[in-house]
């Protein structure tokens, strides 16, 4: 992606800031730069790098995602935002959005059980950097995979439920 100056440049054209926000093009730059290195970006965060009140900040992600250059991932005070799709083929890089989106939870789960099965055990801390998710978050896929009486908890670690050998 190449980033420059007041757009965001593509090989198709240019998405420019005035298509976006005519009055506050400040929060845009700062949204597309923070979101060009991190990939997703909640709204406090976007206010505190802009240094923008949050309500111009969301009017400027509410119109971005408007105009389809925005994806919401979550809800309520957990919402953050990524760079769509369509920005991603904008700029020719239909491949990196799949990348950058990430895992979905059944993939998850699929990765948690095909690495289970090959190392024999899998952590919560491992299983966090396996997958890229929070504490909360791996506790929420070993209970699932719990549930559906794939793994079992022994120690520290996650293993093969006898039902899923």
């Amino acid at each position: 992606m190449k980033f420059g100056g007041s757009c965001l440049q593509s090989r198709e054209g240019l998405l420019r800031m005035t298509d976006l926000v005519r009055s506050e093009p400040r929060p845009l730059v700062i949204v597309l730069s923070a979101l060009k290195r991190t990939r997703i970006l909640d709204r406090a965060t976007a206010a505190r790098l802009s240094q923008r009140p949050e309500r111009i900040v969301g009017n400027t992600l509410s119109r971005m995602l408007e105009l389809g250059y925005l994806e919401r991932v979550g809800a309520g005070r957990s919402t953050a935002y990524r760079l769509s799709g369509r920005v991603y083929e904008m700029l020719g890089s239909k491949v990196s959005y799949f990348r950058d989106r990430g895992l979905s939870r059944r993939r998850m789960r699929a990765l948690i059980m095909e690495v289970v099965g090959e190392l024999g055990q899998l952590s919560a801390e491992e299983c966090q950097e396996l997958c890229g998710v929070t504490p909360a978050e791996a506790a929420q896929l070993f209970a699932t995979l719990v549930e559906e009486g794939q793994l079992r908890r022994e120690g520290d670690a996650w293993v093969m439920a006898a039902s899923a050998l």
